[in-house]
């Protein structure tokens, strides 16, 4: 058998190297792909920037619901303040509740106060507070409006 055959070939214990095995042992590497260690770091890179993705998409979610209940609070307490200030004049004191089924996280609290503005009582503040979540994380709409007091007109001539 031809020692320059292209297959390796026993004999007599040795192993023959293929026809051009020398000149594949003294050609520079190739240098058109990548190595094992670039592309495990490329995607460890990769794996950190998803894991930071994931992170950013995740906050976005609790902000969007934190978001959500800020606008439906405030217009809960626009609807409380509109309803504590379209009778007149309202009275003195404190109420608290809590609202219907749609909205049944949220709690409100309506203090009306003196001013304190004149020495009479034309003036009142009128506090809608309207809160919802655990105490402790202080989430919470306050609205404040003063309500002056119409004078009573006489009605004689």
């Amino acid at each position: 058998m031809d020692p320059t055959q292209r297959t390796s070939m026993r004999a007599g214990g040795l192993l023959r190297q293929p026809r051009g095995w020398r000149d594949l042992q003294s050609a520079p590497l190739a240098q058109g792909g990548f190595t094992l260690l670039e592309i495990m770091v490329a995607l460890a890179v990769i794996a950190v920037a998803f894991v930071a993705l994931l992170g950013l998409r995740n906050r976005d979610i609790v902000l969007h619901d934190e978001a959500r209940a800020v606008i439906a609070a405030t217009a809960l307490a626009q609807q409380r303040m509109a309803d504590a200030t379209i009778g007149g004049f309202p009275d003195l004191g404190t109420s608290e509740g809590r609202f219907d089924d749609a909205h049944a996280r949220f709690t409100w609290r309506q203090e009306v106060s003196p001013t304190g503005l004149f020495s009479t009582d034309l003036v009142r503040e009128v506090r809608v507070t309207v809160a919802w979540g655990e105490p402790s994380r202080n989430e919470r709409v306050d609205l404040v409006s003063y309500v002056f007091q119409r004078p009573k007109t006489g009605g004689g001539a």
